[in-house]
């Protein structure tokens, strides 16, 4: 931490992205969970199957619909103060023949935002791609 004269203000706090929208869209091959951003700055990701999903930081299960789960953890994101009073975001597919049976994502915790997404069949090919606003994974049945 670097000393600031009196009387000086504080430098601005970085900013960083903040997730506008989380959604789920049929394509044709599957089922794609589609995140999108506002504000500036570089965003990290780790998506992984986990067999027993925790809240990042805690021993916390995360109760969801399905015996397979994706982890997608989004870094460097502030999600504010949009999530915290309802808790997580419940998110259906909308189809009954969706491979994904829902999705919760839960507000950044340290930076980090997660999203547990819940997929009905234990042998769905998973992708993922991220552009300059969106990061998209896509699943899709095998």
């Amino acid at each position: 931490m670097i000393p600031l004269p009196p009387g000086e203000p504080p430098p601005a706090a970085p900013v960083v992205p903040t997730p506008n929208s989380i959604k789920l869209e049929q394509v044709e091959d599957g089922i794609t969970v589609v995140f999108n951003f506002d504000g500036d700055g570089s965003i990290g990701w780790t998506a992984r199957f986990v067999q027993m999903p925790t809240l990042r930081g805690t021993d916390s299960p995360v109760s969801i619909v399905s015996s397979c789960v994706l982890q997608i953890d989004v870094t460097n994101v502030d999600t504010g103060d949009a999530w915290t009073d309802s808790g997580p975001m419940r998110i259906w597919p909308g189809s009954a023949g969706s491979p994904i049976a829902e999705a919760l994502s839960y507000p950044s915790s340290d930076g980090v935002a997660q999203t547990f997404v819940g997929i009905r069949s234990d042998a769905a090919a998973v992708t993922v791609e991220s552009s300059f606003d969106r990061f998209v994974t896509t699943i899709a049945a095998s």
